[in-house]
């Protein structure tokens, strides 16, 4: 297994007005690897995703738990499930 310095908050806040980030949603740990050959900084991940296996695979962009909404029906739904745990 590779030893990779992952990106940190920090790391993407010291970055600000230095260029632009990228952010990609991922919803496969195919995408996720594709991202990772891309340069992606940031990638949207399903809850599910996230895990050892992910982090084999794409080591290097700062992950964010997400849900879909584009799958949630209505306009209160998108604003209320994203902050229940």
């Amino acid at each position: 297994m590779k030893k990779h310095r992952r990106a940190t908050v920090a790391d993407l806040l010291s970055e600000k007005g230095k260029r632009q980030l990228t952010m990609l949603r991922v919803t496969s740990l195919e995408e996720a690897e594709a991202a990772e050959k891309a340069g992606i900084d940031i990638v949207s991940v399903p809850p599910s995703l996230l895990g050892p296996v992910f982090r084999e695979i794409a080591p290097l962009p700062l992950p964010f738990r997400g849900s879909n909404m584009a799958t949630m029906s209505r306009p209160r739904t998108i604003c209320v499930r994203p902050l229940r745990r």
